[in-house]
Formats: structure tokens, C-alpha cells, sequence
């Protein structure tokens, strides 16, 4: 919700305090420099991390052997795999076999037999002997790319999480709709503006709680062991 924040800029302003909002609205700016610089950062490294873990594959195409990406494999292509080599695509074998390590794929870290006419699946290393297959799905359309989407795709629901986000949420509420229902107390006395003022700090305490709790960097406390 990080809608929050700049509505207590917009109540701050409201009730005059200028210095209040200015520095809500200098920590938000100073806070999307930040991750702006930060994912930058992340993405330069990312893209080296692929470039130096890019899959190559021995292709034949027309009639010669060459060493292409990946990512240029198309289904129908002839491809040959030896020890030692990643399995670029979904390759059905069709000369020779394979011992394969699917533990990328499966968790299980023992190798397994690939023979003539069966599949070897994208991701998968090859420990011993060498074969030939034709490419049968890539990138997405893979074993490997599927479970990859519906890993990406699944998400959990954290209950106590939600329910704490929501009584945060009902007592932000709460207390912008106490802060604006009483502007012209504020300059009656000490004890309105002390009660005032420990509303704004609460209301902007919760609403940087519900921010955090949106981006999962602040996880409810665990309960104490009996």
C-alpha cells in the first residue's frame, strides 16, 4: 500500500506541518533513488551471471556440425550431447544413451539411464556416454520451463500476516479520520497538540508497517515456545 505514505504527506500538509511532510516526502524520494540504483545494480549482474553461464549446444545444420546458443534451438533439431555437457532442450534420444544427473529437475542426486527413444530433459547434465536426439521443446515449453512458470506463478498466503495488515490498515483509518476531524483543536492547547501529534506518528508508524509487510521484508513475530 504505498499509497499510505503520501496520504499522510497529504494530512501533514492539511494540519500545516510543513517539516513533518517534507521529510516523509524526502525519505520516499530518497527511498526510490535507492532501489532504482539497486536493481540496476542486481540486473548488471544478472546479465553478466547469463552471459558466463550460457548453454551451448552442437547443432546439425545443413549437412554440418556447428556450436550454437541455446536460445537458437528450435524443435527438429539434430543435437549431439557427451559427458560433461548440459542438455540445452528436451531431447529425444535416437542414437546412442546417456547417464544423466537430474537433480536440478527432481532433487535426486543419483544419475539415471536415458536410452534410445526416451527424453532427455532440458537442464539436465550429462555424466557419461555420448548421444544423438532430435529436439523435441524449448525454453518455456520444456519440462524444466514449465515447472520453472508454475514455481514463479505460485504464491502462499501467509493468514497471520494478512490479518495483521489488515487491523493495521482499519487503524490507519481510524486515526486519519480522527487527525482531520479535529484541525482547529490543534492550536487550542498543549495537551490537543500532544494528542495530535502521537496520532501522526502512529498513523505514519502504521503506515510503514503495512508498506513493509506488502514487500515481505517484515514477517510477523514468531510465538513463544511453551
Amino acid at each position: 500500500m504505498p499509497w499510505l505514505l503520501e496520504a499522510t504527506i497529504i494530512i501533514q500538509l492539511f494540519l500545516g506541518e510543513d517539516v513533518e511532510a517534507s521529510l516523509i516526502a524526502g525519505l520516499l524520494v530518497l527511498n526510490a533513488v535507492l532501489r532504482f540504483l539497486q536493481e540496476d545494480r542486481a540486473q548488471k549482474a544478472l546479465s553478466l551471471l547469463r552471459q558466463q553461464l550460457r548453454v551451448e549446444a552442437r547443432v546439425r545444420r545443413d549437412g554440418a556440425w556447428t556450436t550454437l546458443p541455446a536460445e537458437d534451438l528450435a524443435p527438429g533439431d539434430i543435437v549431439h550431447l557427451r559427458q560433461g555437457s548440459i542438455v540445452p532442450a528436451d531431447v529425444k534420444i535416437e542414437e546412442g544413451s546417456l547417464l544423466v544427473d537430474q537433480s536440478a529437475l527432481i532433487g535426486e542426486s543419483t544419475s539415471v539411464p536415458v536410452e534410445s527413444g526416451k527424453v532427455a530433459y532440458a537442464g539436465s547434465m550429462v555424466r557419461g556416454s555420448e548421444a544423438t536426439g532430435v529436439v523435441t521443446a524449448t525454453g518455456v515449453r520444456t519440462f524444466f520451463g514449465k515447472t520453472a512458470e508454475l514455481v514463479r506463478t505460485a504464491g502462499s498466503v501467509n493468514r497471520q500476516e494478512h490479518e495483521i495488515v489488515g487491523v493495521v490498515e482499519n487503524l490507519f483509518v481510524v486515526n486519519g479520520a480522527m487527525i482531520a476531524a479535529q484541525p482547529d483543536h490543534c492550536r487550542r492547547g498543549d495537551e490537543h497538540e500532544l494528542r495530535l501529534g502521537h496520532q501522526q506518528r502512529l498513523a505514519a508508524a502504521e503506515s510503514e508497517t503495512v508498506i513493509e509487510l506488502r514487500k515481505g521484508k517484515m514477517a510477523p513475530s514468531p510465538r513463544p515456545s511453551t
